[in-house]
């Protein structure tokens, strides 16, 4: 049986830091310049703002989530694509909000770019064949 790349490993670790609230954690996975695709509109973000750069901006919209959302978990399904800098993964987005009365589950694909060993650049897709496109047009 095949073993993890050390990149796809890196993200398994921040994706379960961040499900257990755990922001230090996970972003020490990221690269300091990260750069954050927003996956899909949700209450109490900002309308016109989709990518978040940086260690501190990606900390103040995961902060802004976790304060209305009692539980947000990210786990990937399924590894479409593991290459040294590159990860194309299906994963599944699962929240409650109390607050709002409100349950959310959803698949969201994800291309992943690593860099130095940490998470580089992350944008959501809504299919397979989007994030399989996007992974072949940065190659």
């Amino acid at each position: 049986m095949p073993t993890e790349s050390e990149s796809l490993e890196l993200v398994r670790r921040g994706f379960d830091a961040f499900s257990r609230r755990d922001l230090d954690e996970s972003l020490a996975e990221m690269h300091p310049e990260i750069e954050w695709h927003v996956a899909f509109r949700m209450p109490d973000l900002p309308p016109d703002k989709d990518i978040y750069r940086g260690r501190q901006e990606v900390r103040e919209l995961w902060e802004s989530l976790l304060e209305v959302w009692d539980s947000l978990t990210i786990e990937v399904e399924e590894v479409l694509e593991d290459r040294d800098h590159l990860l194309v993964l299906r994963t599944r987005f699962t929240g409650r909000s109390t607050r709002h009365g409100v349950d959310i589950e959803r698949v969201v694909y994800y291309v992943m770019e690593v860099q130095e060993r940490t998470l580089r650049r992350v944008r959501p897709f809504e299919s397979r064949a989007e994030a399989l496109e996007a992974a072949r047009v940065d190659d």
